[in-house]
């Protein structure tokens, strides 16, 4: 769990290594390009397999979602993002389309990617420097019991389930 959490850090670090002070905590902001603001997110996720992004459409301006699979759950992302946005005629903000309880406005891509690990969906579209925030997170059913073979005294009791998306989203719950 350690490399992991180091693995974690360093590149915290190095994302928010230009500057100082309050720049350095807030780090890149959001971009109107949407290539540049996916580059970004990919390399501070190491350009992991479960990063996932889909292309959207609205009000004539080319979007993207990016979100984990392993933190999120599509058929939240479904119901809430893509049904009413191919059922909106393009009259409303995008905040008053999306059927999600929570949609926030973020322009720093280092929260948008704390908000993307902890299983929000980051909605971006060319032109805006703005990223807005949909909650989609994933509730994964299981049993927290302790694995028969692997007793412990310290740490988690918590053991790996055949599902590897399950078990992703594991580690990055206690990271």
């Amino acid at each position: 769990m350690g490399f992991f959490r180091k693995m974690f850090t360093n590149n915290r670090k190095s994302l928010t290594s230009k500057g100082s002070g309050e720049a350095r905590l807030k780090g890149q902001n959001v971009s109107p390009s949407v290539e540049e603001n996916l580059t970004y997110i990919q390399n501070a996720f190491f350009h992991t397999e479960d990063l996932k992004t889909r292309t959207i459409s609205y009000q004539g301006k080319k979007g993207l979602l990016v979100y984990l699979n392993s933190t999120t759950d599509f058929s939240k992302i479904m119901n809430g993002i893509l049904t009413p946005l191919s059922r909106s005629t393009g009259e409303k903000p995008f905040e008053e389309v999306i059927t999600s309880p929570h949609v926030e406005k973020n322009t720093h891509l280092n929260s948008v990617i704390e908000e993307i690990v902890h299983g929000r969906v980051a909605v971006l579209f060319e032109g805006l420097n703005v990223c807005y925030i949909v909650q989609a997170h994933a509730i994964y059913k299981r049993d927290v019991s302790e694995p028969d073979n692997e007793k412990v005294i310290r740490g988690s009791h918590e053991g790996f389930v055949e599902n590897l998306i399950v078990n992703i989203h594991l580690i990055r719950k206690r990271m």
